[in-house]
């Protein structure tokens, strides 16, 4: 799941994958896109998915922005690999996390994944620069 604390969003003019948010000058790729390339890129590197590529999923929860103010994102087609729920979506987004989540606890999995053969992962695609947004803004953990 990617937290955002975006209170608003639209797209991008003529460019549907990217939207523009006030904290920075520059547009950004739409929410849905960037978990969706977190998700193939956690697929790129670590092997232990390679047989269930389908069972990682991907979610944006903006939980400070409401659906009328963010509403022109969903311009990008919503699915499995790629979704996206707002503040008054929490009890969707909850219930979209329990329909993929086991019922017992993933110690074991956690295990497997941590533990699994780790391909190079290379240099950063380059989506994830715009999914990231300017070097002066926030970074992801190294």
């Amino acid at each position: 799941m990617l937290p955002r604390g975006w209170s608003a969003a639209y797209p991008e003019e003529d460019e549907p994958l990217l939207c523009r948010i006030d904290a920075y000058a520059q547009p950004v790729l739409n929410p849905i896109e960037q978990v969706r390339g977190y998700r193939e890129y956690l697929l790129s590197f670590n092997r232990a998915l390679d047989r269930i590529p389908n069972s990682l999923a991907g979610v944006a929860f903006l939980h400070n922005a409401t659906k009328f103010q963010i509403a022109g994102l969903r311009n990008v087609q919503e699915n499995q690999y790629g979704r996206m729920y707002t503040g008054e979506q929490r009890g969707a987004s909850l219930g979209f996390l329990r329909s993929r989540l086991a019922a017992k606890p993933g110690a074991q999995v956690a295990d497997v994944l941590l533990d699994a053969e780790v391909r190079p992962a290379g240099q950063r695609p380059l989506w994830m620069g715009k999914a990231i947004g300017p070097r002066d803004g926030p970074q992801p953990p190294p």
